[in-house]
């Protein structure tokens, strides 16, 4: 680091959109403190500057813990002014660079090193990825402009100026030295928490060694061919010259669960039940998935028991059903018939998920649970023939409802091996939307690798 330059860090924000009752450089990330990770990666910086406001205490003590030289800067006004104010404030004396840091964002050790060798002016942006970003326009290897509503990268709150361009000012960092553009960019690799989904995905990424690699997990054997036919067709997804061109894939077939449907229906051996879900789901967690999928609609009932039991499963399992809600309502239905399992109809699941994207689901009647079972059965035991999946199809079509949601993992499998469509019918698949939403993630983490 051969230029002269201080480290502001602001922390004086409340963080009212993350919603957790204290100053997001405290939040603890992965069992280290946020403003924690940014200190020890500062170790070589004689003069680092923190912005305190919010919680000011709470936030000097955690600091001069770790490294008593910090020196403090308060903003009384922090509840109506924003990050630029607190850097102006801390910019009086300054060295003849600045380097601003916002005290809710985590930047790669490796990225954060290269911060700390560049000599001149750079604007940070990274690939968009926070629910509110601020995107930069991009000329050559320039920022030329802020906007919310266009721009290639987004603006991550990290730039190096010479400190005589912002003495003052107000409002945020970025309106600071828009004045001042174009200026170079840096690319970085960094995850801002600014609300719970951007938590969420900030731990996940520090749990998988500061990357963006998506690992697919899948709790199976509920039942075993469907597990199977979901895999394949998960495979099937990644169009792929080389197999390492395709995400990694975890299964845990865990075949010898309890029957999901008799816990609903009868409570019988449902806290057995969800102890071993909530197990293979840990065993997936550890073995680094990053999405987990259950590949059983019926399964679903039991998430939010198995998030009380895994506290950190919620940043990790995926619904399909609120997947596929999404599916259905962007399709443009306003109306979906249910064929599913009775314990998936009788929990009112799919009714509830549903709803809440405005659409009204018909449940399955009693008189077609039976020809259901049969289908279902035809699957768990390996007996696709061209006879049974022409069947199915006669079935469906049969069935008064135009859009139809084949909501046993066990009946895509069926209608995957007809040799033929259902003729006038929507049919809605929840693995379908699972499996198009695994692409989706594995080609933005891929587009974010090959920018970095």
């Amino acid at each position: 680091m051969s230029v002269s330059k201080t480290v502001i860090i602001s922390c004086a924000g409340m963080g009212k959109r993350l919603g957790i009752g204290t100053t997001k450089c405290l939040v603890d990330v992965d069992g280290v403190p946020l403003i924690m990770r940014h200190l020890k990666m500062l170790d070589d910086v004689e003069d680092v500057r923190v912005v305190v406001g919010y919680q000011a205490g709470a936030v000097i003590a955690a600091v001069t813990e770790y490294r008593p030289d910090v020196t403090f800067v308060f903003n009384h006004d922090y509840a109506h002014n924003g990050t630029g104010a607190s850097v102006s404030l801390a910019t009086k004396y300054a060295n003849d660079y600045v380097l601003t840091i916002d005290g809710d964002l985590l930047i790669h050790p490796e990225d954060m090193r290269k911060i700390l060798a560049a000599e001149g002016e750079f604007i940070g942006v990274t690939a968009p990825g926070t629910d509110n970003p601020v995107l930069t326009d991009i000329e050559g290897e320039m920022v030329t402009g802020f906007s919310r509503e266009h721009g290639t990268f987004e603006w991550t709150g990290v730039t190096q100026v010479r400190s005589e361009r912002i003495q003052n000012g107000e409002g945020h960092v970025y309106q600071l030295i828009e004045p001042y553009l174009p200026m170079p960019y840096l690319y970085l690799r960094t995850k801002e928490i600014d609300t719970p989904n951007d938590y969420d995905n900030a731990v996940k990424w520090v749990r998988n060694g500061y990357s963006d690699t998506v690992v697919v997990g899948i709790v199976g054997g509920m039942g075993s061919y469907a597990t199977v036919d979901f895999f394949r067709r998960m495979v099937d997804a990644f169009p792929a010259r080389y197999e390492w061109d395709r995400p990694r894939i975890l299964i845990d077939n865990y075949c010898t669960m309890p029957s999901r449907v008799r816990a609903i229906l009868y409570g019988e051996r449902r806290g057995e039940l969800v102890e071993q879900l909530a197990s293979s789901t840990r065993n997936l967690i550890d073995a680094g998935a990053t999405h987990i999928f259950y590949a059983c609609n019926t399964s679903h009932v039991f998430m939010d028991e198995v998030r009380n039991l895994v506290p950190d499963s919620d940043r990790y399992l995926v619904s399909m059903i609120d997947l596929l809600a999404k599916d259905v309502r962007d399709a443009g239905a306003k109306e979906v018939y249910l064929l599913a399992s009775e314990g998936t109809i009788a929990t009112g699941i799919y009714q509830d998920v549903f709803e809440r994207y405005g659409v009204t689901v018909v449940p399955a009647d009693d008189s077609q649970q039976q020809v259901l079972r049969e289908f279902i059965e035809v699957v768990k035991q390996n007996k696709l023939n061209a006879t049974e999946t022409d069947r199915f199809v006669g079935f469906l079509e049969e069935l008064e409802a135009q859009n139809i949601i084949l909501g046993c993992t066990e009946l895509p499998v069926l209608y995957g091996a007809a040799t033929r469509a259902a003729k006038d019918k929507g049919i809605f698949d929840p693995m379908e939307s699972a499996i198009q939403f695994a692409v989706r993630e594995f080609a933005s983490a891929q587009a974010a690798s090959n920018v970095a």
